[in-house]
């Protein structure tokens, strides 16, 4: 008895968050480098304008190639990075009176 296998292809819908998301990083990391679309064409072979648009999804190995290129890492550019909090610490003064860095000793007389 032969058997028919049939291939049922399911289309994934678009991300469009992720979409927006790529495109945004991958923008931001070339100008960050200083390098132009055509220097990236000429360099790695992709068009990023219409990437960078979010326009076209990209391949993994063609987001590695870009991510090399930028000198990142796929895991650093997945890593949202994170801005230092902001403290609710008093400014330092200027008054020569009052230390930082340890309280003001007492002495008997």
């Amino acid at each position: 008895m032969r058997f028919r296998v049939l291939y049922i292809m399911v289309r994934i819908p678009r991300n469009e968050e992720l979409v927006r998301y790529i495109a945004y990083r991958l923008r931001e990391l070339r100008l960050a480098r200083g390098l132009s679309q055509e220097k990236v064409l000429f360099e790695t072979g992709v068009r990023v304008e219409h990437i960078e648009m979010g326009r076209n999804n990209i391949t993994i190995s063609t987001l590695h190639a870009l991510c090399t290129l930028y000198g990142t890492t796929l895991h650093e550019f997945f890593t949202p990075s994170v801005e230092p909090e902001t403290t609710d610490a008093p400014e330092p003064t200027d008054n020569p009176e009052i230390s930082d860095d340890h309280e003001q000793e007492t002495h008997p007389q």
